[in-house]
């Protein structure tokens, strides 16, 4: 009877324990808020992510098509995606020749160059940005449509290869994700992680004037969304210090990064003048922290400065060969930072990691000028 009673109380308090456990992850998922940060992923982005997926050859042409007989090739150069309504324009400047071959030699030859257009729905599956073609015209250099059996001959390959280009999402995601493993191993360090592989893409997509507006899902925690009031302590300013620090060091790194890629020298001034307004900013406010302890809004219309420089530097074809690059980093930055607008406690925990992380992928400035 003993033994039974035993049992019993032993299932009582297993059960107990586990109900106790179903109960706290309850009221955690309770306490997690889902957001969205809005993000714009330039055209200029994208135009460089094709021109790495498909135009590679010589000059930059992408070679589409190319007859057995050495009879006939359709090649594009010059990628351009743009808005068009409620959906994406692909243009591109295209050269065709087509003939028929006979006895060693080509026959009834046609030429023609101009652009071809193709109008897409984007859409996000999984972490992935794709480009469904509804539509694919070809245009003299009067704008006037072109049709015929040659050009029948190359569209439904085109529609199928320029259809197959997506934009990854995911190695910017990672990069975000990374920035935890920055964090000392605190619970608060264990808590950003969770909320940082929380991150995915919301499916609605945007064409926007100057880019592909989407956002990122996340689930925070209440008490990640609004930053701490209460007084800092000593530790946390000295913390505070080092978290404007690695604010700073990432407009410093992305400038310094890419100022070696600008031959216009008005924007190399702006850049060199926006690091050096991050550090000063650090300076003056060491000793004076912000009472919330936040250092990211300080520095963002630095960012905002910064973003608009390297920008402009893209539009002008400054960036050549690093645009995707340069643009890639930006986005991640900027997801910072509106990151920390809905949730600046999430934001200052993330202003104590390895912010410049954000700028691994481009490329190491020049050495030193030896004398």
């Amino acid at each position: 009877m003993e033994s039974s009673n035993t049992a019993s109380i032993l299932r009582i308090t297993l059960l107990t324990a586990v109900c106790a456990v179903l109960l706290a992850v309850s009221v955690t998922r309770a306490l997690a808020v889902q957001i969205e940060l809005p993000l714009n992923l330039d055209y200029l982005l994208l135009d460089a992510a094709v021109k790495e997926r498909f135009y590679t050859g010589p000059g930059g042409h992408a070679q589409f098509w190319n007859d057995a007989g050495n009879c006939g090739h359709f090649y594009a150069t010059n990628p351009r995606f743009g808005r068009s309504g409620p959906n994406v324009r692909l243009e591109s400047q295209g050269d065709l020749e087509a003939a028929i071959a006979l006895a060693g030699q080509c026959l009834n030859a046609m030429s023609w160059s101009g652009n071809l257009v193709a109008i897409t729905t984007p859409w996000i599956t999984s972490f992935a940005l794709k480009f469904r073609i509804t539509d694919l015209n070809f245009y003299g250099a009067n704008g006037t449509a072109i049709g015929g059996g040659a050009f029948g001959l190359v569209k439904s390959g085109l529609i199928d290869e320029l259809g197959s280009f997506s934009y990854d999402l995911r190695p910017q995601l990672q990069q975000l994700q990374a920035l935890a493993d920055g964090l000392p191993p605190t619970p608060a360090a264990t808590e950003v992680k969770a909320v940082l592989a929380s991150l995915r893409p919301a499916p609605q997509v945007v064409p926007q004037d100057d880019g592909i507006g989407i956002a990122l899902q996340m689930d925070v925690p209440e008490s990640l969304l609004s930053p701490s009031v209460a007084p800092l302590t000593s530790a946390q300013k000295a913390s505070w210090r080092d978290a404007a620090e690695n604010v700073s060091a990432l407009l410093t790194t992305m400038a310094t990064q890419t100022q070696a890629l600008m031959p216009d020298a008005q924007l190399r001034d702006e850049v060199t003048r926006i690091a050096a307004d991050s550090q000063a900013r650090v300076a003056a406010a060491a000793n004076a922290p912000p009472p919330r302890g936040d250092p990211l809004p300080l520095f963002r219309n630095d960012w905002q400065r910064l973003r608009a420089a390297l920008k402009s530097a893209a539009r002008r074809g400054s960036l050549r060969d690093q645009t995707a690059a340069v643009l890639a980093a930006l986005t991640a930055g900027d997801a910072v930072f509106a990151l920390d607008e809905q949730a600046p406690g999430l934001g200052s925990q993330l202003a104590q990691a390895g912010l410049q992380k954000l700028a691994q992928g481009l490329p190491a400035p020049p050495p030193p000028a030896q004398y």
